[in-house]
């Protein structure tokens, strides 16, 4: 297994603040593999626990925490959400490059929310798309470059994972410096969960480096 590298835009004198997200238990996956992802990157010192936590599967809550967590503050930050992608057949990572403004839950939620081609947001259009500023693209062919088996994804479902994407995307949408992106991951017996959590990080440490090589000198020395 790959050694998981030590991110330095994580440190306590990060240049960029990261947050890192995974989902709790939901309806048809008693256990969920992004759980034990951030708690390797946790043991592996990868992420301090502050910058990690476990969402309940309640969209509305986690609505609520993208609101709460995306800061109008000058701090560069990333936001990363992981889910599982429970069809994956291959063992690939895929990054989100979007959220649609579209809940069509296939089953309830952890509230027993169960909207049925709704729009999320009544400000936009129903068939709004919010996309990531994140290369998306650029951090694929990154990914592969380094053995890592990725793919960009144009569909982040319309469950609870496009939900909380599409909150996260809106809340940092008004703040060039605050970035999120969806991560989509395999169960595990598609993808060994020590596979998917290097990948995971390396994402991480290209997040951190797109954002921070586009941060004037000035805003960097700062921090």
């Amino acid at each position: 297994a790959r050694k998981l590298l030590q991110v330095r835009s994580l440190s306590l004198a990060m240049v960029v603040r990261v947050h890192v997200t995974a989902f709790g238990a939901f309806e048809g996956v008693a256990a969920n593999p992004t759980v034990d992802i951030i708690q390797r990157l946790v043991q592996e010192n990868a992420l301090q626990s502050k910058q990690a936590e476990t969402l309940y599967v309640d969209a509305k809550l986690c609505a609520a925490w993208c609101s709460k967590q995306t800061r109008d503050d000058d701090m560069p930050s990333v936001y990363i959400h992981l889910g599982v992608k429970q069809s994956a057949t291959s063992p690939q990572i895929e990054l989100e490059a979007c959220a649609r403004n579209c809940a069509d839950f296939p089953v309830p939620d952890n509230a027993n929310y169960q909207p049925t081609n709704e729009r999320i947001d009544d400000a936009f259009e129903s068939d709004a798309i919010l996309r990531t500023r994140l290369d998306v693209d650029e951090m694929c062919k990154s990914l592969s470059a380094k053995g890592y088996q990725a793919k960009v994804s144009q569909d982040a479902g319309r469950y609870v994972c496009n939900y909380t994407y599409w909150h996260s995307l809106n809340a940092c949408r008004t703040n060039p410096l605050h970035h999120a992106l969806f991560i989509h991951v395999p169960d595990t017996n598609v993808m060994p969960v020590s596979d998917t959590t290097a990948a995971v990080c390396e994402v991480i440490a290209l997040a951190c480096a797109s954002v921070e090589a586009k941060l004037p000198s000035c805003l960097c020395d700062r921090f």
